[in-house]
């Protein structure tokens, strides 16, 4: 199954993956997972990777996943994602 994000919790990652109610855990550090993610996710927080292809809105500074799950935009990680958004869907 796709990974939808993924969770900083600690030393550990909580991985949230698409159409399972309750995270993979795995102990490895953000830096870790997101050289091995692809390149439809981005970091979006200190604590928040997220799969870009699974995002259903975005709202001031927040990212809306799903109903349950709107994760916030980290300042230092706030002008990457805006000009991902940018390219993504203003075509720049």
């Amino acid at each position: 199954p796709d990974i939808r994000y993924v969770e900083a919790m600690g030393e550990y990652l909580k991985v949230w993956l698409e159409g399972e109610a309750k995270p993979i855990i795995t102990l490895l550090s953000m830096k870790k997972m997101e050289e091995r993610l692809p390149a439809n996710f981005m970091r979006i927080h200190r604590s928040y990777i997220i799969n870009l292809d699974k995002i259903q809105e975005v709202n001031k500074n927040r990212v809306i996943m799903d109903a349950e799950t709107n994760l916030p935009i980290g300042d230092l990680y706030k002008e990457a994602f805006q000009a991902y958004l940018d390219t993504k869907f203003l075509g720049k």
